[in-house]
C-alpha cells in the first residue's frame, strides 16, 4: 500500500509479509496511514 500528498510533501509506503485475513489487513492499513498522518506538524 502506498499514496503520496504532494501539498505535504509526503510519501507513505507500506510492505508487509504478514498474512491477515483481507478486512483485517485493510484495518491494518489503515490505522498505520491514520498514524503518520496524525504525527506529521504542518
Amino acid at each position: 500500500m502506498f499514496w503520496v500528498d504532494p501539498a505535504r510533501d509526503l510519501t507513505f509506503v507500506l510492505l508487509t509479509a504478514g498474512l491477515l485475513e483481507e478486512t483485517r489487513n485493510l484495518d491494518r492499513c489503515q490505522r498505520l496511514s491514520d498514524l503518520v498522518q496524525a504525527a506529521v506538524v504542518d
